[in-house]
């Protein structure tokens, strides 16, 4: 019986060791760069304040005659925030679609209208898919009615998505502005992975309804209260030693308890 309590301690002990090995290793493929990229997101959305207007005019006038919707590989300027409650997602938008930018947060179009909306307005919105980070994931999920928040200028703009629809990357007819409307475009890469053609959730400007909130995610929620996660985190492993610990104390007890029947 003694032999077979030490073979269950250990047994345990190789569980445990194994478990953690895995949490470090689910950190640093996944966490680190999460909570990396979530610091990059804080700090740019918290930065968008007296730039943003000259960053997009500048843009503007840098962008030549290109018509697709490829990136644009220029320095970035945080210009605003995108915020979608239904997937939780609060990005900053940057001046521009470059690597750089995309792989933080979400690029403007510098070829269609500027964000900040106004009567025969269409902004374009671009983000990447199927990254570590979700970025524009998940805007496939969005339905008609969803809200879609802007924020610039220190204003918080609301949309509502009217259509979704699939086109080969260099289709723009749908982006033009329309007589009267105020539209926004969010665009990223379909199929996941395979990225061949662009899915395009289209919305359009209603009265701002006064509230956005529910847009971290629980990871997120993690970042912000480290201290309260690793108190839990601490608490759960004594209480995990605890019962480990009862667990062989208890085991050594009825083995002696048996050697003395006998």
């Amino acid at each position: 019986m003694r032999k077979h309590a030490k073979l269950i301690s250990r047994l345990l002990l190789v569980i445990m060791i194994g478990c953690v090995a895995a949490l470090v290793a689910l950190g640093v493929h996944y966490v680190v760069p999460q909570y990396e990229t979530y610091q990059q997101q804080k700090a740019a959305i918290a930065s968008l304040d007296k730039s943003g207007s000259r960053a997009m005019a500048k843009a503007q006038s840098a962008k030549g005659t290109a018509s697709t919707v490829d990136v644009q590989q220029t320095e970035a300027t945080t210009i605003g925030a995108v915020i979608i409650p239904k997937i939780k997602v609060e990005l900053p938008v940057f001046s521009n679609s470059s690597t750089s930018a995309l792989d933080v947060g979400a690029g403007w179009l510098p070829q269609s209208s500027p964000l900040g909306g106004g009567e025969s307005t269409h902004a374009v919105i671009d983000g990447h898919s199927g990254k570590i980070l979700s970025l524009f994931t998940r805007i496939r999920e969005l339905k008609k009615g969803d809200p879609i928040y802007i924020k610039v200028k220190s204003q918080t703009l609301e949309y509502k998505v009217t259509s979704k629809s699939t086109h080969s990357p260099t289709y723009v007819k749908d982006l033009v502005p329309k007589h009267g409307e105020d539209l926004l475009t969010l665009i990223t890469c379909t199929p996941i992975y395979l990225n061949t053609h662009r899915l395009h959730v289209t919305a359009k400007r209603v009265p701002f309804d006064g509230k956005v909130s529910g847009v971290k995610t629980w990871i997120q929620w993690i970042f912000d209260h480290p201290l309260q996660v690793l108190g839990s985190v601490l608490i759960g492993l004594v209480m995990l030693i605890s019962v480990i610990w009862w667990i062989v104390q208890h085991r050594a007890n009825d083995s002696r308890k048996e050697r003395r029947i006998q």
